[in-house]
């Protein structure tokens, strides 16, 4: 009976030694494998920064060309008003209207400079501190884009 009972403690100590093997072995894996997802969600979350900061760089380079032609439009419209009547009304706003041409410029020229993070906050800055200069600005471009969509009349 000693002899079964060494032949149990001997069998228990293997399997015991093989578990822990097993054990240690499948522990390797599970790291392993949390290492290389660890590793995949990295590269992933790296490759959607990448994608945003691309994006956000496009759609800045692209509110700068779209302000710039805005401006070319407010300019021209300028001139033909300034045409027409030296010291009218129509005069002042289109010197109005060149002044707002000439800061539309710089802020296309601003903006392609900037990051793109520091667009969006400098927006809402110029938005929140000058709410007069910004609902001045936006009269003066829905009547340059007014004029310009109607037509003068004279072509």
């Amino acid at each position: 009976m000693a002899d079964t009972d060494d032949t149990i403690r001997e069998l228990a100590d293997e399997i015991s030694v093989q578990a822990a093997d097993t054990g240690k072995r499948i522990g390797d894996k599970v790291s392993d494998a949390v290492s290389e997802a660890g590793g995949t969600l990295a590269d992933a979350a790296d490759k959607l920064r990448h994608s945003a900061q691309s994006a956000a760089e496009t759609s800045k380079h692209y509110a700068a060309d779209k302000l710039r032609g805005l401006a070319g439009s407010t300019r021209d419209m300028a001139g033909k008003m300034q045409d027409r009547k030296e010291g009218s009304a129509e005069s002042r706003v289109a010197d109005f209207a060149r002044a707002a041409a000439d800061r539309m410029e710089e802020l296309s020229d601003r903006i392609r400079d900037l990051e793109a993070g520091e667009v969006a906050r400098s927006a809402r800055s110029t938005v929140r501190d000058n709410p007069l200069l910004t609902v001045g600005a936006a009269v003066v471009i829905g009547f340059a884009l007014a004029r310009l969509l109607k037509g003068d009349g004279d072509d």
